[in-house]
């Protein structure tokens, strides 16, 4: 950073680029940094740079915060960031175009130029304890100190707002010029700071980005996936440095993992955690950093999606005449929002008899009472679906359907 001699130095940065150029184009012409009403009168050949307006840089004036602890000190240096607005006008012969010649040299120089670079302000600490010296108060300037480099730009000023400024120079005829910005200048203030707390140990963690990728998602029995089942997730870099996967917002730990593939046990969740229907998935790494190793955030997969097929456990009729209710009993959670339907198969040939919709709820259960009207005496096997999703139906060793049932009077 720059202590407060940067804004006198960089007018004179400008003062002194000038002035190598302009006497070489228009022999016999200055640089000078007078206010404009103080060159009233003058017809020598020259340039006058005037700083007149100083505002705070726009993109870095909230970066200065919390510059001191809760206790009074000091953390940072107080730093403020400010953009310099110069009005450059040209003197001279107008008969013999050397405010105009002075302009041109003048915009060609800064467009060739538009930096103070660090030798320039070297420059202007050798010439201030030069003997005589220049501007020998900038002995002690360090604008070569601060981060970035004080870059000059064209201040793009329509005729009315120069009049407007000229107008503020009482009786002074208005001189070509123009407008230009130094940004960014960062002022410190010089203040010793307190002691930053001592590096005690130093690490480095270099880890490559491999994102998992979920392909697929089955049951390891081959068969629909219930709330009792393990889960098979087959898909590539699933191994981290440690591996949980979450299902339905829940993390649960994996049985098996190699990079291929992973064993998930559904069973392992809490009871109300998993519902039927669509359940979320994702594969959660991460990575072992420090000394002893220590879990931090890593990849993450993108979002799958598999099925939970819902398992009826208890299904009771009390229907007489082909009307009244069936309860059933399932072994997942069915949310309040959850579609629910109860189909009634015919045990022989498993078509379609009956389809009634779930009643409303007004919260997650596991027991839903159907009403039912139009169903003949006899027995019946028992669906639930839940958002589409069909419940498990028994069988036995040769896959015949044993249930569940419900016999109606």
């Amino acid at each position: 950073m720059s202590n407060f001699l940067a804004i006198p130095t960089v007018t004179a940065a400008i003062q002194r680029l000038l002035s190598s150029r302009v006497s070489v184009d228009v022999p016999g012409a200055e640089v000078w940094t007078d206010s404009p009403d103080g060159r009233q009168g003058v017809t020598d050949p020259g340039v006058n740079v005037f700083l007149f307006s100083l505002v705070p840089n726009a993109a870095m004036r909230n970066a200065d915060v919390a510059t001191r602890s809760s206790d009074g000190r000091v953390r940072q240096r107080p730093t403020t960031a400010l953009d310099l607005d110069y009005l450059l006008s040209f003197h001279g012969a107008e008969d013999d175009l050397q405010p105009q010649r002075l302009l041109g040299s003048t915009v060609r120089t800064l467009h060739a130029t538009p930096t103070i670079t660090r030798e320039a302000v070297e420059a202007i600490r050798l010439s201030a304890g030069a003997s005589p010296p220049t501007h020998h108060y900038l002995l002690h300037t360090n604008l070569d100190e601060q981060m970035d480099l004080v870059r000059l730009s064209p201040l793009p000023l329509h005729v009315d707002e120069l009049s407007k400024l000229w107008s503020v120079f009482f009786q002074v005829p208005y001189r070509l010029s123009v407008a230009y910005r130094a940004s960014v200048v960062l002022v410190e203030e010089d203040l010793d700071l307190e002691p930053a707390t001592p590096v005690l140990a130093r690490g480095l963690a270099v880890v490559p980005m491999r994102r998992p990728t979920v392909e697929r998602i089955e049951s390891l029995d081959a068969g629909p996936v219930v709330a009792t089942s393990t889960i098979r997730v087959l898909g590539h870099r699933l191994r981290g440095d440690e591996t949980s996967v979450e299902v339905a917002g829940t993390e649960v730990a994996p049985t098996l993992v190699t990079p291929r593939e992973l064993h998930v046990p559904l069973g392992a969740l809490a009871a109300g955690t998993l519902r039927a229907g669509g359940v979320a998935l994702q594969i959660v790494h991460r990575v072992l950093v420090g000394v002893p190793p220590t879990p931090h955030a890593g990849e993450r997969s993108s979002v799958a999606a598999f099925t939970v097929h819902p398992r009826v456990v208890d299904a009771e009729a009390d229907v007489t005449g082909g009307s009244g209710t069936i309860e059933l009993t399932v072994d997942s959670v069915v949310g309040a929002s959850q579609r629910l339907a109860m189909v009634l198969l015919d045990p022989a040939t498993l078509q379609r008899r009956h389809v009634f919709a779930g009643p409303e709820r007004t919260g997650d259960v596991t027991e839903t009472t159907f009403a039912v009207t139009g169903v003949g005496a006899g027995e019946h096997v028992v669906e639930l679906q839940v958002d589409g999703a069909p419940s498990v139906l028994d069988t036995d060793d040769d896959g015949n359907v044993t249930g569940p049932k419900v016999t109606t009077a």
